[in-house]
């Protein structure tokens, strides 16, 4: 059990963060079904009631130690009196940073009937389980009050705004799981992250993750996506477990669902169950969803929408170089590393470029110069000409997505405007409200749903993270931006390294500047593993999981990390001010 530290000078309870099992959101404690019940072997040990005669100090401190228990949500509840007890919604899950001076409850008052605790607040995980990160400086703050019952007995009569968990709990209990939804053009699956406890036994997570994927995207993609699933869809019975294969049973609702959006619904389940089982078998009340498919199907049946992009192009790094576009060749090990110019076989070679991008494709190229931005295939066809989007101040770096469209910021009179080229190189405005931040990197994910952007605003930057949204009539705009706590101060650049994870460029005080990486929900920063030694000034990078993490370092050389996180550089020492580029 914890220990309770009693500091004579402040009357203190400390809430060290010992070993006990989580608390889960709402998600995950709703139901009745077995297969939701608490897996036998869950990490740490049961809290202890309330004692009789316990002091009103002992009763907050013993409330918090069964809070953060998973198994001991009831056992909190006698910590309260009965109507707090009643009130108490934990359909969510308060994180807070447990830093030194904090994640403390203190007396309020001489005769010690309150209690308050106080901490920065890093993140809620909703009814959702979907992990909301804080706006930065937000504390947690609450008293509990402790009143006598009528045994004589001290229960708290204040119940908390959910459960409040230490975040190195969280760290050491949760698991991040994807739940997949179908970007616009219905290629590519999206992820979209939520958290549950790892007490969970596979067939509990296998069935809350199918549960989950049928309610829809959570918030943080909203309309920006899509379900094969009917609205309403609901599983039969829970989901089981045989030999290794997950078995999926649908309702009615699937039953006029076409051959086609039966194969996406079997996409979405599959990816999104592939993180506990090898196969899935998916019926529509006892039937096969899939004609013809009456076997466990391979999450490698759905390659297809892989929100990796598989495609082996991905892998081809480029570098700007005096001007120029310039493209790797060996790096595969097929032979020498050399850089080679687009020369004359594209279009884009006569101008001198200040920033570019590649399609994902590989097909084409965009160069900003001169105040434009010149878009023109790699390689010319016959007849062929550039197309030349206008813009009236400060470009931003341009970026693809998998459909092919173009992105980029032009800083018309200090006002940051988003543009779009669509396929067919028509020219769209974008609506964006950036609340008075510049904007100094805008990255499209491939999926066309997700944007990143680097902003700054009065001296400070943040990493922000949004959505695409497609409204009437095919007009575009960049909503739900929410911002993502990493422990940098001066950001430069970041990229999207997997389909659920940014690398982001910054430095911290005086200290060299450095990447980091960290999930798009904001959860789980961390140091790029393999950490350089050089300064950090740009990255390079793609979800493509073959595809290797590229850094540009002290004098505009590069570093490139192997597959045993070993650095390196790709070029001669004596090669410097190349950009790095891959495509997207």
């Amino acid at each position: 059990m914890r220990i309770v530290s009693w500091l004579s000078a402040g009357l203190a309870v400390a809430l060290l963060g010992g070993c006990a099992t989580v608390p889960t959101s709402g998600l995950v404690r709703s139901g009745n079904s077995s297969n939701e019940s608490t897996s036998p072997g869950g990490i740490g040990v049961l809290a202890d009631p309330p004692k009789p005669g316990a002091s009103p100090a002992a009763v907050v401190s013993g409330f918090m130690e069964a809070m953060s228990n998973l198994d001991s949500l009831n056992v909190a509840r006698e910590y309260l009196t009965p109507e707090a007890s009643g009130a108490w919604d934990v359909s969510q899950t308060r994180i807070y940073d447990p830093r030194a001076g904090s994640g403390v409850v203190l007396p309020v008052n001489a005769s010690t009937d309150r209690f308050k605790l106080t901490a920065p607040l890093v993140a809620t995980l909703d009814e959702r389980s979907a992990w909301r990160p804080a706006p930065p400086g937000e504390q947690l703050t609450f008293t509990f009050v402790v009143v006598k019952n009528a045994a004589g007995e001290w229960r708290i009569s204040t119940p908390p705004p959910g459960v409040f968990l230490d975040k190195n709990l969280s760290e050491t209990n949760y698991d991040p799981y994807n739940l997949y939804f179908l970007n616009p053009t219905n290629d590519l699956l999206v992820p979209d992250p939520i958290y549950l406890p790892i007490s969970r036994s596979q067939a509990q997570l296998a069935h809350l993750l199918i549960k989950s994927l049928l309610r829809g995207p959570t918030s943080r993609l909203g309309d920006s996506v899509l379900s094969a699933a009917p609205p309403n869809t609901q599983l039969v019975r829970n989901v089981t477990i045989t030999d290794g294969a997950a078995n999926v049973d649908l309702d009615d609702a699937v039953k006029n669902v076409g051959p086609l959006e039966r194969n996406q619904l079997a996409a979405q389940i599959a990816w999104t169950l592939r993180q506990v089982v090898s196969a899935v078998r998916i019926t529509v009340q006892g039937a096969p969803l899939q004609e013809g498919n009456d076997d466990e199907r391979m999450f490698e049946n759905f390659s297809t929408y892989d929100p990796s992009v598989p495609a082996a192009n991905l892998t081809q790094l480029f570098v700007l170089r005096q001007g120029k576009i310039n493209r790797f060749n060996g790096l595969d090990g097929s032979g020498e590393i050399t850089l080679e110019p687009l020369g004359q076989a594209s279009l884009l070679s006569p101008f001198f470029a200040t920033s570019f991008a590649i399609s994902l494709k590989s097909e084409l190229g965009a160069i900003v110069t001169g105040g434009k931005v010149i878009v023109a295939r790699l390689s010319k066809e016959e007849g062929e000409k550039e197309t030349r989007l206008q813009a009236s101040g400060e470009v931003t770096r341009p970026t693809f997505d998998w459909a092919g469209n173009l992105w980029f910021v032009d800083h018309a009179d200090d006002d940051p405007q988003v543009w779009m080229m669509d396929k067919d190189r028509k020219q769209i405005r974008v609506q964006a409200d950036f609340n008075g931040y510049d904007v100094e990197a805008l990255r499209i994910a491939p999926d066309g749903v997700r944007v990143l952007a680097v902003v700054r605003k009065d001296g400070k930057s943040a990493l922000w993270i949004g959505r695409v949204k497609i409204g009437e009539n095919n007009r575009r705009s960049l909503t739900g931006f929410y911002s993502l706590q990493v422990p940098l101060d001066d950001l430069v650049d970041a990229a999207w390294s997997k389909a659920e994870r940014v690398t982001v460029v910054g430095s911290k005080g005086e200290a060299l500047s450095q990447a980091l990486e960290v999930n798009v929900d904001g959860s789980l920063p961390g140091p790029v593993a393999g950490v350089s030694t050089h300064a950090v000034h740009a990255v390079a990078a793609t979800p493509n999981v073959e595809s290797l993490l590229v850094l540009q370092v002290d004098d505009g050389r590069l570093q490139r990390r192997s597959r045993d996180l070993q650095w390196d550089d790709p070029l001669d020492d004596n090669v410097k001010n190349v950009y790095p580029v891959y495509p997207g």
